[in-house]
């Protein structure tokens, strides 16, 4: 290999190389930017009865919903068991943790189960059950003259969710024009060595 081929595969590798970095390195970063999970469930509450299920939802640090990118799983699939979704279902009396796992990052909410309470028992009927009599005439009551009208329910929305659904947008955006600006520039750099070793 002469002097000029020998430059030229050197300089290719110092640009192509940066440029891929630049394109992986949001897919590798991605993985290990979680630094902290919270568990928290539908139920509110971590003691549950034979039968029962709910929702758990995974959190990171930013307090975004990381429920369906965490990997879940149980210490005792008899007692309780997940699915990929975070679903628990409760099979057996005992204790189990249940696990949101990251890249970097484990954490883990303890659950008693206990026996599901037995069937309440009906009392029976009453034998010949005395019927209240009808008052005469009952009055009715007049409506008042001014009635205040309930006030409605308004819903609270919160402000900086627009805000944050902005910001990760324009993460976006910025992350794909760096990836289509560093793809060209490779692609020019190929050409410029085509053109140099051709001529």
């Amino acid at each position: 290999m002469n002097t000029k081929k020998l430059f030229l595969a050197i300089l290719s590798v110092a640009i192509l190389l940066p440029a891929a970095v630049l394109i992986y390195s949001p897919t590798v970063s991605a993985a290990f930017i979680i630094t902290d999970i919270k568990i928290t469930g539908s139920m509110g509450t971590t003691k549950m009865t034979v039968g029962q299920s709910q929702q758990l939802t995974a959190t990171d640090q930013n307090k975004d919903n990381i429920t369906s990118t965490v990997t879940w799983s149980s210490s005792d699939d008899s007692i309780m068991s997940v699915d990929d979704k975070g679903v628990v279902i409760a099979k057996a009396i005992g204790r189990a943790t249940i696990y949101a796992e990251s890249a970097a990052v484990k954490r883990g909410i303890i659950f008693s189960i206990t026996a599901a309470p037995a069937n309440p028992v009906t009392p029976a009927n009453p034998v010949n059950p005395v019927t209240p009599k009808t008052p005469t005439n009952p009055k009715t009551p007049t409506n008042p003259t001014n009635n205040t009208t309930n006030p409605t329910t308004q819903q609270l929305v919160n402000p900086l969710g627009s805000i944050d659904t902005f910001g990760k947008l324009l993460a976006k955006i910025v992350s794909t024009v760096g990836t289509i600006i560093a793809s060209l520039a490779t692609i020019m750099l190929i050409y410029a060595g085509i053109l140099y070793l051709t001529s």
